[in-house]
C-alpha cells in the first residue's frame, strides 16, 4: 500500500472519530435559542419607562390560523385592549391598584417553572408574555399556570370573551338576497361603493358603482342585534348576471373599522373578516 493510499485511510479514520465538523460534533445547535429572562415584579415596576404597558398577553397556538390568536394589552392606567381574531376590538378597564400589588410580588421562581422548545423553526408561531416591561417568550419557557398573575390573566380572559360574539353559520342565513335582486336592471343606480366600513357606524344604506365592463354594490344594514349586515354583489361582462350578492357579512359592532377589498373594480368588493360568508356556488 503506498503512502497517498495510508495516508487517506489515516484522515478517513480520523474524521470518523471527531466527525471532522459536522453538525452532530455540536450537541447544543439543537437546543432553544431562547433565554430564561430575570425577573422579580417589583423592580420592573420601578424601572417601568413612561407610557410602557403594565401587562400584555399575546396567544398564537398556531393551530388553527387567526381563530386562535388573541392579544390582550393592560396599559399603566387600567384601560384594556382585548383583540380577538385579529380584527374584534373590545376596550374595558381594570383595578391597576390591584395588578400592580400583582405583579410587585411575583419573582421569576414562582412564574417560571423551566424551559421549554415550541419548535418556533418549525411553525414559526408562539405566545408571549409581557409584563412591567419584561417579555417572556413562552416559546422558550414553561410557566407556572397557576401562579396568581396567570390566574389573573386567565379570568379576566374568560369575562372578556363572553363579550366576544359567536361566530354565526353564514350558511343558513335566510337573507342571503334581502332586496330580492332578480336580474341586473333591477340594480339601482346609487352612489360609487365605499372602501371602508366601521361596523361600530354601521351606515345603512345601498351603494353601487358601474364601470366600462361591470359593476358592483353594496347594501349596509344594522340588524339590531349589535350586528351590522353587509351584502356584496356584481358582475365583470356577464350579461345573465341576475343580480344577487356574492358575499354576506354579520359584522359584531366591536369590529375593527374594514377595508372593501377590490372597491371600485368591476364584481369585486368583499371584506376579509371571519364574521363573512361567500355564497357557495
Amino acid at each position: 500500500m503506498n503512502l497517498l493510499v495510508q495516508a487517506g485511510l489515516f484522515i478517513v479514520s480520523l474524521c470518523l472519530v471527531v466527525s471532522c465538523g459536522s453538525e452532530e460534533s455540536n450537541p447544543s445547535s439543537n437546543e432553544p435559542e431562547g433565554e430564561i429572562p430575570s425577573f422579580d415584579g417589583e423592580v420592573a415596576l420601578s424601572s417601568m419607562s413612561d407610557g410602557a404597558d403594565l401587562l400584555s398577553s399575546i396567544s398564537d397556538t398556531g393551530e388553527c390560523g387567526v381563530k386562535c390568536q388573541s392579544s390582550l394589552v393592560i396599559d399603566a392606567e387600567g384601560n384594556i385592549t382585548y383583540t380577538k381574531f385579529d380584527s374584534l376590538e373590545i376596550q374595558d378597564t381594570t383595578n391597576v391598584d390591584t395588578l400592580r400589588d400583582i405583579i410587585s410580588s411575583t419573582k421569576q421562581e414562582d412564574l417560571i417553572t423551566g424551559e421549554n422548545d415550541c419548535g418556533r423553526q418549525v411553525d414559526g408561531v408562539a405566545s408571549v408574555l409581557t409584563v412591567a416591561g419584561t417579555e417572556i417568550d413562552l416559546c422558550y419557557v414553561t410557566v407556572n399556570t397557576d401562579h396568581q398573575l396567570m390566574v389573573y390573566l386567565k379570568d379576566l380572559r374568560k369575562a372578556l370573551n363572553s363579550d366576544v360574539p359567536d361566530l354565526k353559520n353564514l350558511e343558513d342565513t335566510e337573507s342571503w338576497n334581502p332586496l330580492g335582486y332578480k336580474q341586473k336592471s333591477d340594480v339601482p343606480e346609487l352612489d360609487p361603493v365605499p372602501t371602508m366600513i366601521d361596523p361600530a357606524e354601521c351606515p345603512e344604506g345601498s351603494k353601487r358603482s358601474t364601470y366600462d365592463f361591470g359593476s358592483s354594490w353594496i347594501l349596509i344594514r344594522q340588524s339590531g342585534e349589535g350586528f351590522c349586515d353587509v351584502w356584496f354583489g356584481g358582475e365583470e361582462e356577464n350579461p345573465n348576471y341576475d343580480g344577487s350578492p356574492h358575499q354576506y357579512c354579520h359584522l359584531p359592532i366591536q369590529h375593527k373599522p374594514v377595508a372593501i377589498e377590490g372597491a371600485g373594480e368591476a364584481s369585486a368588493g368583499f371584506i376579509n373578516s371571519l364574521w363573512c360568508q361567500d355564497r357557495s356556488e
